[in-house]
């Protein structure tokens, strides 16, 4: 049998960056609304060179943080939001933007991180910083 094409199916780019989605359907917030956003964290799992932080409130997402090299990878909620490369020189990419999402709005979105050397793990994150909407959300040292 042939196959059947959706709406959707036709809108997608095959072609499109893994990091970036293809599809932009809301609007980036404006700037003097992010101090309105109301956001908490509900989990969070630590290992070495890998966060995985939950949030909810106005921005509800699963935000996953690998860090060991070359595949360094930052998805929420399951989407590539950000693909390391081998070119930086240092252990991790320190500073790496994205977007999260609230009901209506795009919001941009910073993951600073740091690592170094550890005797147990090899290298474990000394540092690590989620910030959405020009706020600290979610920060540990290590």
């Amino acid at each position: 049998m042939g196959t059947l094409s959706t709406e959707r199916s036709e809108k997608l780019n095959p072609y499109a960056s893994p990091a970036i989605p293809g599809e932009h359907f809301k609007l980036l917030m404006p700037e003097d609304k992010w101090p309105l956003l109301r956001i908490q964290v509900v989990d969070v799992q630590k290992q070495a060179m890998r966060r995985r932080v939950v949030l909810a409130g106005d921005v509800e997402a699963e935000i996953c943080y690998d860090g060991w090299a070359p595949s360094e990878l930052v998805t929420v909620n399951g989407l590539k939001r950000f693909r390391g490369s081998v070119m930086y020189f240092s252990l991790v990419c320190p500073t790496i933007r994205f977007e999260v999402e609230t009901n209506t709005y795009r919001v941009p979105a910073l993951l600073n991180a740091g690592a170094t050397f550890s005797l147990s793990t090899f290298l474990r994150l000394k540092k690590f910083e989620i910030v959405i909407g020009g706020r600290l959300v979610y920060g540990d040292n290590g």
